[in-house]
């Protein structure tokens, strides 16, 4: 017979996939509500769905709760970088497609700063560039520090300088040990990165790491089997903040190594590559923008930090776009603070439209408003982040939800009129909606691109 940690290590090899169906078949089945859910089922669930751990079965033998707790923590595991407000967490990563369940911790984009560079473009590429769209700040998070002209002293001052400069977290990258050794001893209270570790520094570079508590950057060098290595290497001396640079000879096999690295991680259960992927896109570049191109490509494939050269912000706003958009929950809507919005200079006389908190509704019909040349005001609904018709449907816009928006926003206090423009869709809901708030309801187009014509034909006449 096979003992219970024969079986369970099969069994996990077999179904590679836990979910809740997996975790049913190892629990005890008594349905005893002791966990906090009434059945082994919804136990199972939350298992499944990282929101409780197996030892909250109080029937559960030691040996089969360790096994789950240990095949419940993310397939890359998540580390930190950096101290305070600017602490950044990478990798903490569970699932290979995106559509399975979401990426967790987003994409750090981390500005590379040479230390050949004049004084000016260094202390441009210290500040934190950044956009704000969708309601979120879209910034870039962290620089690494590199030490291109080979010599200790420019280094050195580039370091000290970026210490009194930035409280971002750094990567400390240089080919030579005695100059990294004295650059750590300045930046060690910032919790850094240190790399590259190779095959012909590792004993040196990972005793460094272990003694200031720095994480490491290990490169693949001859491939990921040597990249295995270098990690258990790491692991042996105590070292848990890993980063892994898949690079190779061109841009094709450095994707093709991150996305193996991914799936043994994620999908073949190797925790020995479960660690965040760094990537360098300039190394096959000196073109600004094809540098970005690249960058865009490594940060879609699994890369948890993506060092780039570049610190013009038009060309990193396309590289943050994508970062926002792969990382946001694809089983839930993007969407924007629920409130009163002010679209240009807008007056006591200023119409009053409404609309939900869907992001692509608010900024289409925001955008819609600012080009009537018509300043006015938005009373955006919470209908968690559905569109129009879609909240119609569910019920999740009424008269109730709009009456309790007119009285949390202050409406009455700011506009001289009772007047309300609500969407087309909502026609249905007109009459509901003047007895519950009191306020006389204009029904607008069911396209916002029609508001214009609205407003000549319908608001200007009232």
């Amino acid at each position: 017979m096979l003992s219970q940690s024969r079986y369970l290590d099969n069994y996990w090899r077999c179904n590679n996939l836990p979910n809740a169906l997996g975790y049913y078949k190892l629990l005890p089945k008594t349905n005893c509500g002791e966990c906090g859910v009434p059945t082994c089922l919804a136990f199972a669930m939350r298992l499944a769905a990282n929101s409780a751990k197996a030892s909250d079965c109080p029937y559960l033998d030691k040996e089969i709760q360790h096994q789950l707790n240990e095949q419940s923590l993310p397939a890359v595991k998540e580390i930190c970088l950096g101290k305070g407000k600017q602490e950044i967490q990478v990798g903490g990563e569970t699932v290979f497609y995106r559509h399975e369940k979401k990426f967790n911790n987003p994409t750090a984009i981390c500005i590379g700063i040479s230390d050949q560079e004049s004084r000016t473009t260094i202390d441009h590429k210290l500040q934190q560039q950044g956009i704000e769209r969708l309601a979120e700040q879209l910034t870039t998070n962290m620089v690494a520090l590199i030490n291109d002209s080979g010599k200790k002293e420019p280094f050195i001052e580039l370091v000290k300088h970026y210490s009194t400069q930035t409280v971002l977290p750094v990567i400390i990258l240089s080919e030579n040990v005695e100059t990294l050794k004295e650059a750590v001893t300045l930046v060690q209270d910032t919790n850094p990165a240190i790399g590259l570790v190779t095959d012909k520094n590792k004993e040196e570079l990972l005793e460094l790491a272990s003694q200031y508590s720095c994480g490491v950057i290990l490169s693949a060098g001859n491939g990921i089997e040597q990249l295995g290595q270098l990690v258990k290497k790491a692991e042996n001396a105590g070292i848990s903040k890993i980063l892994l640079d898949c690079s190779g000879t061109d841009i094709f096999t450095t994707i093709s190594n991150q996305v193996m690295v991914r799936w043994k991680a994620v999908k073949e259960k190797n925790r020995t590559l479960g660690y965040p992927i760094i990537s360098f896109p300039g190394n096959y570049t000196k073109n600004p923008s094809e540098e970005m191109l690249v960058a865009g490509l490594m940060l879609g494939k699994y890369s948890s930090i993506v060092v780039t050269r570049n610190n013009e912000l038009n060309l990193l706003v396309p590289l943050l776009v994508l970062r926002q958009n792969i990382y946001t929950d694809p089983q839930k809507p993007i969407q924007v603070t629920p409130q009163l919005y002010s679209i240009g200079k807008v007056t006591e006389d200023s119409p009053v439209y409404m609309t939900t908190n869907f992001s692509l509704t608010y900024f289409t019909v925001s955008m819609d408003i600012e080009s009537s040349n018509y300043p006015g005001y938005l009373l955006v609904v919470d209908t968690e982040g559905t569109s129009v018709l879609t909240a119609f449907a569910a019920d999740k816009i009424n008269a109730e939800k709009i009456a309790q928006a007119i009285d949390d926003t202050k409406l009455e206090s700011k506009v001289a009129h009772r007047k309300l423009i609500i969407p087309g869709y909502l026609s249905p809901l007109s009459s509901k909606i003047e007895e519950k708030t009191q306020w006389e309801v204009l029904v607008g187009p069911t396209d916002s691109a029609e508001i214009s014509f609205f407003l000549k034909k319908q608001w200007r006449n009232n």
